[in-house]
């Protein structure tokens, strides 16, 4: 299916009347722009595309509360893709829990100018949000975001593989590389490492007295394992799915990083660690 469609399926009414309040300023039959649009998905992926859409998702206090958790991380995404150009540092942790830069921004905005891929990491995100709430005054400062907290179970992911039947397996090693991969991209401070390390030790990985870098490390590699099981699974072969997973598997540290960059710049921390959600200004 092509990916433009994808957007479509995924966009509600609301979703597509925002984006032509954002970015169709020159006419005022809107409700008509967005009749037009729900039969050119090609349209609404050049307006997705348009960096004045994720600035009036950004400054605009009411946005999140209006439009859907798959337009903001499509816009998201496509943003953390505009940051990252030829120079742009991402980061990894030093064996003192600290960020040192990473200048390899050409490659993680590679990975994430293939459609698929960014459509899969726009649907994980969305999988694990529960939606938004505004605070007080409905300043920027005061948007937050709720977690799936039921959903960051690794430990009963793990237990469900060993006992559902082969054909399940797809849907709970899906399950766990995405978990993996999300939880690994939400880490960018040494205050999640508790939380990482529990995740760890939960599933058999032994990291007591380890450094943030060797948690992340573990948890990309359970992913990456965990993609490579999905990937070989008979569904992701017979539905065309089995090239986007391998690639995920051996680029898992690209997607990581992409993640990481969203988390903190556009995110709120990992769960258990309450912060308001804050842009870069």
């Amino acid at each position: 299916m092509h990916s433009h469609t994808w957007i479509l399926e995924h966009l509600s009414d609301d979703d597509l009347r925002f984006l032509v309040r954002a970015l169709v300023t020159r006419r005022d039959d809107h409700e008509h722009v967005v009749e037009v649009l729900r039969d050119k998905p090609d349209l609404v992926d050049i307006m997705l595309e348009d960096p004045a859409l994720f600035e009036r998702l950004w400054g605009d206090a009411e946005a999140l509360n209006t439009v859907s958790p798959y337009l903001f991380f499509s816009a998201a995404l496509r943003q953390v893709r505009r940051e990252m150009r030829g120079s742009s540092p991402t980061f990894e942790f030093d064996e003192d829990d600290s960020r040192y830069p990473v200048f390899d921004g050409a490659e993680v905005r590679a990975f994430l100018s293939d459609p698929a891929r960014r459509h899969y990491l726009v649907e994980l995100l969305v999988s694990f949000t529960r939606g938004y709430s505004q605070g007080q005054g409905g300043s920027p400062e005061k948007r937050t975001m709720k977690w799936r907290f039921g959903h960051l179970d690794l430990a009963a992911l793990e237990r469900l593989q060993t006992i559902v039947e082969p054909a399940d397996r797809f849907a709970v090693d899906r399950r766990i590389g995405d978990l993996s991969l999300f939880m690994a991209g939400a880490c960018v401070s040494s205050e999640a490492k508790p939380l990482i390390q529990e995740l760890a030790r939960q599933v058999g990985i032994p990291l007591e007295g380890s450094s943030l870098r060797e948690s992340v490390e573990a948890l990309e590699e359970h992913g990456r394992r965990a993609y490579l099981r999905v990937s070989q699974h008979p569904i992701a072969i017979r539905t065309g799915q089995s090239a986007l997973f391998q690639v995920l598997a051996n680029e898992i540290h690209l997607a990581r990083k992409a993640l990481n960059h969203l988390h903190l710049h556009y995110m709120p921390p990992l769960p258990g660690l309450a912060a308001p959600l804050m842009g870069t200004g």
